[in-house]
């Protein structure tokens, strides 16, 4: 019986190009509609099955959407789940639109920022990068939830940080110029207006990152709720 290629030959080592052109194509076809790998002894060589996003298509294949719940816009540099559990957008929201609606009666709209002085990197006003999240934690869908949780964030860094431009030798390196730097955390913190009709009657918590209550409320009739910018909140607590 021959040596299966794929386990003795070079190219199917770990490295950049292993298992050649198909190595290539599967970065993307995973991406796109996941992959199952068998090992079959009785094979010298590799045999694709199925479906493939080739390599040559890297740069025009757009979006990604393996399931109904997940949508990937690389060129707009946004990631949308939208599940009846659980809801969440990351990325540049601009490119976007001016809200962010979900398929599970949620909305996520009148979006702000506010970069720390200091910050070594602020948020551009242009492209406001920011990662979104609400969540059931019972189980139960959000329309019915008796426990939820929410994110509303954007980026920090250390006071003083620096991120250096030289060469790092040997590779793996930090690069000179690069400077850690210290507290105070520099917060670019995000606001914005939540609309979520399941959500109405829910007690909420804005918890920092100590996970201390700083502010209580309820969720109107209306089905909304604002995070203020200007304070630090880092999640949001929901009971009913």
């Amino acid at each position: 019986m021959p040596i299966p290629k794929s386990l003795t030959d070079p190219a199917s080592m770990d490295h950049h190009g292993s298992y050649g052109l198909s190595g290539l194509n599967m970065l993307r076809t995973v991406n796109q509609y996941s992959v199952c790998v068998a090992i079959d002894p009785s094979r010298e060589d590799d045999h694709v099955i199925g479906p493939v996003v080739p390599f040559a298509e890297r740069k025009t294949h757009n979006p990604y959407a393996p399931t109904p719940q997940i949508y990937f816009d690389w060129k707009k540099g946004n990631l949308i789940m939208d599940a009846p559990g659980a809801v969440a957008f990351t990325g540049l929201i601009d490119r976007y639109g001016s809200e962010v609606r979900f398929q599970q009666d949620i909305t996520l709209r009148d979006v702000t920022l506010i970069n720390p002085p200091g910050s070594f990197s602020p948020i551009s006003e242009k492209d406001r990068y920011l990662a979104f999240s609400l969540y059931s934690k019972d189980g139960k869908s959000l329309a019915t939830t008796r426990s939820a949780a929410l994110s509303l964030v954007s980026t920090s860094f250390n006071t003083d940080f620096t991120l250096g431009t030289g060469i790092a030798e040997p590779a793996f390196k930090i690069s000179p110029g690069t400077k850690a730097g210290g507290l105070p955390v520099l917060v670019s913190r995000v606001g914005g207006t939540i609309h979520a009709p399941g959500l109405v009657g829910m007690t909420w918590h804005f918890r920092d990152w100590n996970l201390d209550t700083i502010e209580s409320g309820i969720v109107g009739a209306d089905g909304i709720l604002v995070i203020p910018a200007d304070r630090p909140v880092f999640v949001v607590d929901l009971k009913r």
